[in-house]
């Protein structure tokens, strides 16, 4: 009678357990990684096709010309919104207001990007004006301090809504323009920098305009939209922590194109690009989870960090070796020009891991209340990277400004981490 019960009750659980598992879906966390990272596959593939079609169009020296002058825009684009848009995301995420505040920090993006335009592009001037244009850098510079970062406030929107599919399909809009401008000058027959930076303005400017058209949300009550003031000074404490991580991960193309030479550097900003793009799903675990981590605490703010940690570390550790396996194999698709940029991938797939670990690092920080503990450790991080790279990169070249990028990485995780555990030991 016993072993009857006993091989009944083995029979329920097994069914049980099957129906369970037939009727199982993925949570929103899982829904939400699942649309991120898809998004940033297809990101992915814009930018691979986009860097071998300008690798072959331009020729190393173009690119090089090309990559340092960007990287140096893009890392003052950072100032843009000026921490505007991860504030959005705070308030959005505490059930804010959301039509009055939309307005105000897309003002707050517009006049922002305007100003760093007039400072930085007479900047850009005297720093690359041997390298580029006047005319030429203003193009670049209009795309990437104004235009550009208008799709922000945005993206930054649905991501506090969790809603990473509409995010992530913001964010690739950018990409999207770029492969555009890309592939109108493969057909136009475009060999040349100048002729280009007007091409991925105007493309560039098309999709954000419809992206802002069609994408923008209706209606709402503007009597409550703060001054632009009001949305600088909220946003203030996150803009360091911005400039600080694009800062170390960009002008290392301009100073090599400064002291080495629009053909090194060219080689250099293709392996780092394909690297870049193998930290992708990463970025999207994170834009997941931080609305989440805005509204967590104690146990379950614990919980998820070791998770985080654990996930990032298996997935940059894969993707690492997989990089290393297939770096030999990078100027087939390139050109010969590019032959360097092969050697270059297994010097940086240790910064795949470091610079993985260091986003979750600094994202723990902001959701945790200790914005200006993230703010110290990343501005003192990218003071050492440019540092080291000043000094590092004219006497080893390439292999310097990677020495510098995972100095500063390891600085970052260190620091953030010691903050993260007095934190936890004074709760």
């Amino acid at each position: 009678m016993s072993l009857s019960l006993t091989r009944h009750w083995s029979i329920w659980m097994s069914i049980a357990q099957i129906k369970q598992m037939v009727s199982w879906r993925p949570g929103q966390l899982a829904r939400n990684t699942a649309h991120a990272s898809g998004w940033n596959i297809l990101r992915i593939a814009l930018q691979a096709s986009s860097l071998i079609l300008m690798a072959r169009i331009l020729g190393a020296e173009g690119y090089g010309k090309l990559a340092g002058t960007v990287a140096l825009y893009v890392t003052f684009a950072q100032f843009a919104g000026l921490g505007s848009g991860i504030a959005l995301v705070r308030h959005l995420a505490r059930a804010g207001e959301l039509h009055a505040r939309m307005s105000a920090t897309q003002r707050t993006y517009l006049a922002t990007g305007m100003a760093l335009f007039v400072l930085i592009w007479p900047l850009s001037i005297l720093t690359l004006g041997g390298t580029l244009s006047p005319t030429t850098l203003a193009f670049l510079a209009c795309a990437e301090l104004v235009v550009a970062p208008m799709l922000l406030p945005l993206a930054y929107r649905h991501q506090a809504e969790e809603n990473m599919f509409l995010s992530g399909a913001i964010l690739t809009l950018a990409p999207f323009a770029r492969f555009l401008a890309v592939l109108y000058a493969l057909v136009a027959q475009v060999h040349d920098v100048a002729a280009f930076a007007p091409l991925y303005l105007g493309w560039l400017t098309i999709v954000v305009s419809g992206a802002l058209c069609f994408a923008w949300p209706r209606g709402g009550d503007m009597r409550q939209r703060p001054s632009l003031i009001a949305t600088i000074r909220e946003g203030l404490p996150y803009v360091i922590s911005g400039v600080a991580v694009t800062a170390g991960g960009e002008l290392d193309k301009t100073i090599l194109l400064r002291s080495a030479g629009g053909a090194l550097a060219g080689q250099y900003a293709a392996a780092y690009r394909i690297m870049q793009a193998m930290t992708l799903p990463v970025n999207s675990l994170i834009m997941a989870v931080t609305p989440r981590q805005f509204a967590a605490s104690g146990p379950d703010h614990r919980r998820q960090r070791k998770w985080l940690f654990a996930t990032t570390i298996l997935y940059s550790t894969i993707a690492a070796s997989f990089l290393w396996l297939l770096a030999p194999y990078a100027s087939l698709a390139l050109g010969n020009e590019f032959q360097e940029s092969s050697k270059l991938l297994r010097f940086l797939c240790l910064v795949i891991v470091t610079n993985s670990v260091r986003q979750v690092v600094v994202m723990l920080l902001t959701t945790g209340g200790m914005q200006a503990a993230r703010n110290v450790v990343e501005t003192g991080a990218v003071v050492v990277s440019v540092a080291a790279m000043l000094i590092l990169i004219p006497i080893f070249s390439i292999v310097g400004a990677i020495t510098a990028l995972i100095g500063a990485d390891g600085i970052a995780i260190l620091f953030g981490l010691y903050s993260l555990r007095k934190k936890d030991n004074t709760a």
